[in-house]
């Protein structure tokens, strides 16, 4: 079991320091801010009884890393919160671990689907789940679904904000063959206009499982139109 307690002083002292050496061979670890990792990019979670790891990855030189735990037992138990800038990169060309680089601390993760390992030469000292928010989360749902059935309802809402309408990015619709509203967002086709404006009720949807299109045939002309949706 890692000794959560030394590690938290260790990384809070190193975070509080005035000084701006990194470690050695920082220079030569660092990344460039033009290298996305598009499947790392989100939040990763460690949520123990005593504290929890926090990291959010937009990409290779936007990396934020948050630290809060507890460094005494007992009663009088004292917390402490740490927050570091990072940077990131790959371990190996088959992309199966990588390294962040806090102010002074580098950590290593092995990927393993939606969690990130951390792991050190004493073993591994903790495991970060990807948490997703909701629209992050519908988008998962609709895109792993296959659609194939009859729209029942269909809504693209409008929202005011001062004087000025336009519309919600967020479409919902409902088919005979499923007892759920799916959620989405897609892009504007040829014609300019999204899904939801241009479907009705009694039209038909078609979307196989992961594609990244969808179909929508229209009940009275027997028009099929293709949309492509945006990915969270």
């Amino acid at each position: 079991m890692p000794n959560v307690h030394s590690r938290f002083c260790l990384l809070a002292s190193l975070l509080v320091s005035a000084c701006n050496s990194q470690p050695p061979g920082a220079a030569a670890t660092k990344a460039g801010p033009d290298a996305p990792y598009p499947y790392l990019r989100g939040t990763w979670v460690e949520q123990t009884k005593t504290g929890f790891t926090l990291l959010e990855i937009q990409d290779t030189a936007h990396v934020r890393y948050h630290f809060y735990g507890q460094q005494s037992p007992g009663k009088d138990a004292e917390y402490y919160y740490a927050a570091s800038q990072a940077t990131m990169g790959y371990h190996d060309h088959n992309s199966t671990s990588i390294w962040v680089l806090t102010d002074h601390v580098r950590l290593d993760y092995k990927i393993d689907g939606d969690q990130l390992r951390e792991y050190d030469k004493m073993g591994e000292q903790a495991v970060l789940r990807r948490v997703y928010t909701g629209p992050q989360q519908d988008y998962r749902e609709f895109d792993g679904s296959q659609l194939r059935g009859v729209i029942t309802d269909v809504q693209n809402p409008l929202v005011v904000e001062g004087a000025t309408r336009k519309r919600d990015t967020t479409e919902r619709l409902v088919l005979n063959d499923r007892d759920r509203q799916y959620t989405f967002t897609t892009v504007p086709n040829a014609t300019g206009r999204r899904i939801t404006e241009l479907a009705a009720v009694g039209d038909s949807v078609i979307k196989p499982k992961f594609s990244d299109t969808l179909v929508l045939r229209r009940q009275h002309t027997g028009q099929r139109l293709k949309f492509t949706f945006r990915k969270f």
